[in-house]
């Protein structure tokens, strides 16, 4: 597996793969929503999986001697990075942007814990819907597109509760710390929610390769 997902960085990724985790950095921009600085992940996906097949590399890894779920498990390997990555980099922004440049009053959710916890819950939507349907007939067009509007349905849903329903919009909306609990509560959720999905969408994801003919 170790060999697998060393190819993966050696022959998949290439140099402008690496510059999408500047994106960010958006978190800086005076005044802007913070969920602009998570959904750019989807260009990881965008520019990594089409090449796969215009490289043959499923055919290629096939004839491996190695099993198909470990050709599932490294190809689900390049979305988690990128996710994780840029999460990752996204909280670095923001303690910055908290406690350095001291904006905490933004557009929708405020930066803080429920905003992280969203995020990985929106994560977990796109791996559930992209790794069952990619790998189904590996068919990319439409497994990105179900995808990425599965995400924003559920970004969408998640704001409008944060924003329009009071009790949610008072505990968590804000960077008060009398609510914290609500906020880290958000954040367990969307932790169980990401690690569990990922781990149910490589589970599905594997059984629908088995039953593709290659």
């Amino acid at each position: 597996m170790k060999q697998l997902i060393k190819k993966e960085f050696i022959l998949g990724w290439k140099w402008y793969n690496y510059l999408f985790f500047v994106f960010p950095l958006m978190v800086f921009i005076p005044e802007y929503p913070l969920f602009t600085s998570v959904l750019y992940m989807f260009f990881f996906v965008t520019t990594l999986f089409p090449s796969f097949i215009a490289n043959n590399d499923f055919k290629f890894m096939s004839g491996l001697p190695i099993r198909r779920k470990d050709i599932v498990a490294s190809k689900f390997f390049n979305i988690l990075f990128g996710q994780t990555g840029t999460l990752f980099l996204t909280v670095v922004c923001l303690l910055i942007k908290v406690f350095v440049i001291k904006e905490t009053a933004l557009p929708l959710i405020d930066p803080n814990f429920a905003f992280i916890g969203m995020t990985l819950i929106e994560y977990s939507v796109f791996n559930m819907i992209f790794m069952t349907q990619y790998f189904k007939d590996l068919k990319f067009p439409k497994s990105v597109l179900l995808s990425i509007l599965g995400f924003f349905a559920v970004t969408g849903l998640l704001e409008v509760l944060a924003q329009v329903v009071p009790p949610f919009k008072t505990a968590l909306d804000t960077m008060d710390v009398k609510y914290i609990g609500w906020r880290l509560a958000v954040l367990a959720v969307g932790s169980v929610a990401y690690v569990g999905g990922a781990a149910l969408s490589f589970r599905l994801a594997c059984k629908r390769f088995y039953g593709y003919n290659m």
